[in-house]
């Protein structure tokens, strides 16, 4: 009676404390993200209000290939943790799905890639996308003897 007791409460604590770390992890994550923004924009007033130039947000460039390279570590996880456990025939070959998705994505954007680049050979002028964002193209510049606006 007693082994049973201890063994539903087992479970129970453990899913609690298991949905109360996510809690716990996001509440912080988020009172981050806020403080964070609050100092952004305390900069950006002191900035504005001296007559400084406006401090731009750190642009983070985002590796394209983490999310590939860590679908393929978790089918190849998957194969093994299954493989190992022998428990059923077939079942290690799930982990074939994420892996597969994986490489699926790094032939993809290597295939991006490879055309972006030959793009970029045949009209460079043509805007160009790093790391998932758009880079605008340089201002066209005022030559002489083109019509400028007539002044006042």
């Amino acid at each position: 009676m007693k082994v049973e007791i201890m063994g539903m409460l087992t479970g129970i604590l453990i899913s609690i404390g298991f949905f109360a770390a996510i809690v716990v992890m996001v509440y912080f994550g988020v009172k981050g993200w806020i403080k964070r923004n609050q100092m952004e924009h305390e900069e950006r007033m002191l900035a504005i209000e001296k007559g400084a130039e406006i401090p731009m947000a750190p642009t983070r460039v985002k590796n394209p290939y983490v999310w590939p390279l860590v679908l393929i570590a978790l089918g190849i996880a998957m194969i093994i943790g299954m493989a190992l456990s022998g428990d059923a025939d077939q079942d290690w070959a799930w982990g074939f799905l994420p892996m597969l998705i994986g490489v699926g994505m790094l032939i993809a954007r290597s295939i991006f890639r490879k055309q972006q680049k030959k793009e970029e050979e045949i009209s460079p002028e043509a805007p160009s996308i790093e790391a998932g964002r758009e880079v605008p193209p340089e201002a066209p510049s005022i030559e002489a003897g083109s019509k400028e606006a007539p002044k006042p």
